[in-house]
């Protein structure tokens, strides 16, 4: 692993007994995904077996990987159209943008009397949103996109 950590290490680290830590991307990246990829009958029997103890926590997190690529690839891809487009704008502009976007996230939130509002409203923007992209924008430029008043 990048931490030069060996499977073996990991496997200790987040295995049987230590229920709960979660198996990172990076551990799936740089040592199951190249174990799964080679030759199968090349895998000590030690990493089999720490494999297969962690079956069902790594098919979830190799399946969330493999169903959120093309989409986080598409996303990646918009958000860099879009920072371009936006990156042309005028600074009061985005400003102006920036803070229609606030005061419509406000008045929505004000007027969600019965909790209607879905927690994802509540989460962070998408990342190829105006709203995700202006605040970054206007750092660029050295201005606080959220001031104080």
């Amino acid at each position: 692993m990048g931490d030069g950590m060996s499977l073996s290490q990991y496997s200790d680290f987040i295995g049987t007994g230590n229920e709960g830590r979660p198996i990172t991307k990076e551990y799936l990246l740089t040592e199951v995904i190249p174990l799964l990829l080679g030759d199968r009958m090349t895998i000590s029997d030690e990493d089999l077996d720490r494999l297969l103890d962690q079956e069902e926590e790594l098919n979830r997190e190799l399946y969330q990987l493999w169903r959120s690529f093309p989409r986080a690839l598409k996303e990646v891809k918009r958000y860099r159209t879009r920072k371009a487009e936006l990156s042309t704008t005028d600074t009061k502009m985005l400003q102006a943008r920036l803070r229609h976007i606030s005061d419509a996230r406000s008045r929505a939130i004000a007027e969600d009397t019965n909790d209607e509002l879905d927690d994802s409203f509540f989460g962070l923007p998408p990342l190829d949103s105006d709203e995700h992209i202006i605040p970054e924008i206007l750092r660029e430029r050295g201005i606080d996109p959220y001031p104080r008043t």
